[in-house]
């Protein structure tokens, strides 16, 4: 992946990645052919996408690499297949939009 974002590790569709200031992220591709029926053509390459802070780390500062490295393991899910396809919602319910924006 570019070097602009942090390091990423990987383990399927999953990826993991630690920020400078100690906070650890998680990025999966979950299937998502529930939402087709069972013939679909399209049923396999349908898949959703959770991003998630595992840890926030010592330290509460805002991070621009974070976004980038986020960019970096899409864009790659779509190397690796570009069939592919990923949806996300974001459900402002949890708060969980406002990680990383306070200082």
């Amino acid at each position: 992946m570019n070097a602009a974002g942090y390091n990423v590790t990987r383990s399927g569709n999953d990826f993991e990645f630690f920020t400078a200031f100690g906070a650890a992220y998680a990025v999966s591709f979950v299937p998502a052919g529930e939402y087709l029926n069972n013939n679909h053509p399209l049923k396999d390459f349908i898949f959703r996408i959770d991003i998630e802070q595992n840890d926030p780390g010592p330290y509460n500062y805002q991070d621009f690499r974070i976004g980038i490295t986020v960019a970096e393991i899409v864009y790659y899910f779509f190397e690796i297949d570009n069939r592919n396809v990923i949806f996300y919602i974001c459900d402002p319910r949890d708060g969980r939009m406002k990680v990383g924006l306070e200082i």
